[in-house]
């Protein structure tokens, strides 16, 4: 003979305000997976026009940031890296910048990046790296400036 178990309920109907807080729950379910999915749409476009830009980026793009301390270092770059500079960003983040810039043009190198950090506007200029295989490549910089919430 097959198990059986039995099992009892008893329902009442809401009250009135359960009944309101029932409403508001589902209404606020409702408006969060509405801005939930509005904000996943966003990211995939964002992601789209990343891949598009990547794609027909030449070199490469990346974004450099500054610790508290000052040490400037690359927080991300496209895939683009390796091919251009024939380092990965881990290990172009474990050399100091002035060691893949050409001797010569680190004067006029720190000098965009410190006029692009004083007036916080773009600034464009050639200048050239020297590759992981020693190589020298021109490369054409444009920084646009982006500031956290403590702005140095």
């Amino acid at each position: 003979m097959p198990d059986t178990r039995e099992a009892r309920a008893e329902l009442s109907p809401l009250t009135e305000g359960e009944r309101r807080t029932h409403d508001e729950l589902e209404r606020l379910v409702e408006e969060r997976t509405a801005e939930l999915a509005q904000a996943n749409a966003a990211l995939q476009e964002s992601e789209k026009r990343y891949r598009a830009l990547s794609e027909v980026s030449s070199d490469y793009v990346f974004i450099l940031a500054v610790r508290p301390n000052g040490q400037v270092f690359q927080e991300w770059a496209s895939d683009g890296v390796k091919r251009t500079t024939g380092h990965s960003l881990d290990e172009l983040n474990q050399l100091r910048w002035r060691s893949f810039i050409v001797a010569e043009d680190i004067p006029h190198h720190a000098e965009h990046l410190r006029k692009t950090v004083l007036t916080n506007q773009p600034t464009t200029w050639d200048s050239r790296i020297i590759t992981k295989a020693g190589d020298i490549r021109w490369l054409h910089f444009y920084t646009q400036p982006e500031w956290g919430e403590a702005r140095p």
